[in-house]
């Protein structure tokens, strides 16, 4: 079997083939607009191939996704410098739809986001909803995994909380840090996508995903402020605006997760746990594991 990854340069992609060449023999197209190849055995190279096309060509995404039977599409537009995000992922969701009608791919597998759409969802949280509705509208078999903070190293999201606990003696969070999250550990996320190639299913499908653990974003810092044994005073306040947070992204972490952050930021005020049980009843065999200990592996 073949699979694309689409946005396969970036960290999920990256870490998806990683545990691919591990643990299946499918061959792999890695899918970017700016594809950089990374470090691959002589071996493993065999069954990878790196093809640099642009979400919004239709015509140079269809051919990519030549004699591919899966696809993964991780595509996300948060690091543009500009445009309107919702705007664009609509953009890009739309053109890659009809890149999938024009091939060969029978299955597609979408990277979401958690949150009731039931809520005032953030713009970043609205559009990762609204790209799922657009992509499970294709005639293929469709999966939309959904999910809250993937843990792992080089998750921009978790990287964005090391960087201001590393840094910032004094915390000030907003009012929003109170807000319940259900992370997943990045070898668990993997688990489930791997499984989602071959699942059997009725209905094009959303899966919502989450680790054990439900927990504040405030509890999350502290987490990791004792796993990496910073002393930090962490202090929740009313009176500052999420946006605050995103001033500090700017200050301290790199540009790229700052741009990425402050989209993230509104997306705080949004309750982001698993709802719904149809992750255990299509993967009964996967027992997610505790946050915890990663995080204080990855805090060594």
């Amino acid at each position: 079997m073949r699979i694309a990854i689409v946005g396969g340069s970036g960290f999920l992609g990256k870490n998806f083939t990683y545990y691919l060449l591990k643990n299946s023999k499918w061959n792999i197209t890695i899918i970017s607009h700016n594809t950089k190849e990374f470090p691959l055995s002589k071996k493993d190279r065999q069954r990878v191939a790196f093809i640099t096309a642009d979400v919004f060509n239709t015509k140079a995404m269809a051919k990519a996704l030549h004699e591919c039977d899966v696809a993964y599409y991780f595509v996300h537009m948060m690091g543009q410098k500009d445009g309107d995000l919702y705007a664009l992922e609509e953009k890009a969701a739309y053109s890659f739809k009809s890149a999938i009608d024009s091939s060969s791919v029978k299955r597609l597998i979408f990277m979401g986001g958690l949150g009731n759409d039931s809520d005032k969802l953030s713009k970043h949280l609205a559009s990762r909803h609204k790209t799922g509705r657009i992509l499970r509208s294709l005639d293929r078999e469709v999966i939309e995994f959904q999910a809250s903070m993937v843990i792992g190293r080089g998750s921009v999201a978790f990287d964005i909380i090391t960087n201001l606990v590393d840094k910032l003696p004094v915390m000030p969070l907003p009012k929003s840090s109170v807000t319940l999250t259900q992370p997943i550990r990045l070898e668990d996320a993997l688990v489930y996508l791997h499984l989602a190639a071959k699942v059997s299913i009725s209905d094009n499908v959303v899966i919502q995903i989450g680790g054990p653990t439900i927990l504040s974003y405030e509890e999350l810092y502290r987490m990791y402020a004792k796993a990496s044994s910073k002393k930090r005073i962490i202090i929740r306040t009313p009176f500052i605006p999420a946006m605050v947070e995103a001033f500090f992204l700017d200050l301290f972490t790199p540009k790229i997760h700052a741009r990425i952050g402050k989209a993230m930021v509104e997306s705080l005020g949004n309750e982001m746990i698993v709802t719904s049980d149809n992750a255990r009843t299509l993967f009964p065999k996967v027992e997610p594991k505790d946050i915890e200990p990663e995080i204080n592996l990855l805090a060594k």
